[in-house]
């Protein structure tokens, strides 16, 4: 998106990687926001899923474990030594997921948690600002 925007790299610092178990990036600032869109689907359902998920996609960017919220939990639970004061935390949810993680943000201390719905009308992104 900064390409199609003409925005430039002195805008701000982009790290792509796993920055829950390897936070890594050009300087040691914290960051303003971490979006991560993690393995959110319940083990036992992966195998019902579509073909063309099922059989394309690699098993560990699906797999959010027993419940699917497994990553949710230990992101939120780490996110906040990460970013700066009034940071935001967003997440791609599964379309039913939003009052869980909701509610996960809101026990870690994160405000004005806003869910987004994607354009089929399904809750789809789950963001707050930590306080």
């Amino acid at each position: 998106n900064m390409f199609l925007h003409d925005v430039g790299f002195d805008k701000f610092d982009i790290a792509c990687e796993d920055t829950l178990l390897s936070p890594q990036h050009w300087d040691d600032e914290p960051f303003e926001l971490i979006v991560s869109n993690p393995p959110y689907i319940e083990t036992a359902v992966i195998d019902t899923l579509q073909e063309e998920v099922r059989l394309h996609d690699p098993y560990i960017a699906l797999d959010g474990k027993e419940d699917g919220l497994y990553f949710y939990r230990r992101i939120i639970s780490e996110a906040g030594k990460y970013l700066k004061p009034q940071g935001k935390l967003m997440f791609e949810i599964g379309c039913d997921q939003a009052e869980a993680v909701e509610e996960l943000m809101k026990n870690a201390g994160y405000e004005q948690i806003t869910v987004k719905k994607d354009l089929a009308g399904l809750d789809r992104v789950v963001y707050g600002t930590l306080q």
